[in-house]
């Protein structure tokens, strides 16, 4: 799409109240939907879009403050850098997928997965990279862009619910919301971060409802 067909998509859905959701890698593509958002609201003005940028590996540090200012959830995957960070041949790559920047900059970062384009979707995967930050041949990239298993965890499910308007019915253990939980093997706040990648689902509920449970030793299949 040309930089007038995304300015006037954008224009258009965000009219009508729709919310915006765009893949966008590079700090070019980062800053092209920014624009397009910015103009937008200066044509009709929203308090709460919560417009997303899927990826946003690589934006210019420059460009956090406006992610902020327009409101915009960054939506984003730390498991790339485990499977492609030995690829990616872009300026500072130490700096990608920046979680530690977001955070102090007030943007809200929703962790997830990418399926079916990217086969690394098990959670415990977004959180053991999202300290990490290593590639497959062992190169860590800026650790001071890391964050703490509970930062991780809090944006993996709150930080999610939010990116969908659903932070008022899922995305915590509260009463009045649904029981959408998953019960682990290991405790994620002791256990060494490297050990996080290992850890196995006991039990997965839906609604209170249990919808997958591992079976002990002994039981039948």
């Amino acid at each position: 799409h040309s930089t007038a067909d995304i300015q006037a998509m954008v224009k258009l859905f965000h009219r009508a109240d729709q919310q915006i959701s765009v893949h966008a890698v590079g700090d070019p593509a980062v800053d092209i939907f920014l624009d397009a958002v910015e103009a937008s609201q200066a044509d009709h003005h929203r308090s709460d879009a919560r417009h997303r940028i899927e990826h946003a590996i690589r934006p210019q540090a420059g460009s956090l403050t406006r992610i902020r200012r327009t409101g915009i959830v960054v939506s984003t995957h730390p498991q790339f850098i485990y499977s492609w960070g030995d690829k990616w041949m872009m300026k500072d790559k130490e700096k990608s997928i920046p979680l530690k920047s977001y955070l102090r900059t007030g943007i809200p970062v929703a962790l997830g997965a990418d399926p079916p384009a990217f086969p690394l979707y098990q959670p415990q995967i977004a959180l053991w990279q999202a300290s990490r930050r290593t590639t497959k041949s062992g190169i860590r990239l800026d650790p001071s862009e890391s964050v703490s298993i509970q930062e991780a965890l809090k944006m993996q499910t709150m930080g999610s619910a939010y990116a969908g308007f659903q932070e008022k019915i899922i995305g915590s253990l509260e009463k009045g919301k649904l029981a959408d939980m998953v019960v682990w093997d290991r405790d994620f706040y002791t256990v060494s971060n490297d050990d996080i990648k290992n850890a196995k689902a006991l039990m997965t509920f839906v609604n209170g409802k249990i919808v997958h449970e591992k079976k002990s030793a002994g039981e039948g299949v």
